[in-house]
């Protein structure tokens, strides 16, 4: 069975996410439980399916991707199909800009839930003068932006995911050192405030304004 969580509001996918996973092992608290992300090899994915826990069959896995990279998403689109047909639960969070993940993921999912965040008022549009101002190398209008949206609701998530997703996009259209090392430096930039406890608001302003 694979229960799809994806969009852009990083911050409630992976919250619903993470609720369902807690439901699930106290239904069936002698259930394994794994997680994978990004940072794990994608070769574990074939034992994961077949494995078994030593007291209790089934088990539940925990599938985090945020698109850094391309391999494990490749890897994880390989075997989407079979964790629909598969006797254990399978919680995909796919979080950012749409990818080809994530549409293949909902042809297979037993359920999905989207959600999606930063829609302009009265326009159904999202507000994209922030990442067109990033694109443009105009740190100073992306700063600007980013705290108009910032101090109107928007989370540091929501907005972090959206600077990576045009980094990403403006490099695949161009690539250069510069714009190769934003989107490394962007991709880690969650996980480095999370281990120093910092910030990531604080630390996206900070990027914004020393990057250009």
């Amino acid at each position: 069975m694979l229960y799809l969580f994806e969009g852009n509001d990083i911050s409630v996918v992976r919250a619903k996410a993470h609720l369902l996973v807690k439901k699930l092992l106290a239904r069936e608290p002698y259930a394994s439980y794994t997680a994978l992300s990004y940072e794990s090899d994608p070769s574990l994915l074939p034992s994961t399916l077949s494995a078994q826990g030593l007291f209790f069959a089934k088990q539940v896995v925990y599938i985090e991707d945020d698109g850094d990279s391309d391999i494990f998403s490749e890897a994880i689109t390989k075997y989407l199909e079979v964790m629909h047909h598969a006797p254990h639960v399978f919680v995909l969070c796919a979080t950012g800009k749409m990818s080809s993940l994530q549409e293949k993921a909902k042809k297979h999912a037993d359920k999905t839930e989207s959600h999606n965040a930063l829609v302009a008022k009265g326009e159904g549009k999202p507000d994209f003068k922030m990442t067109d101002s990033f694109a443009r190398g105009d740190g100073l209008g992306a700063w600007v932006h980013f705290m108009k949206a910032y101090s109107g609701g928007a989370s540091a998530e929501q907005l972090h995911g959206l600077l990576f997703w045009k980094a990403k996009d403006t490099t695949l259209k161009h690539s250069t050192t510069r714009s190769v090392q934003t989107v490394k430096d962007l991709a880690i930039l969650p996980y480095v405030t999370r281990r120093q406890g910092t910030d990531l608001s604080v630390a996206l302003e900070k990027f914004l304004l020393a990057t250009f």
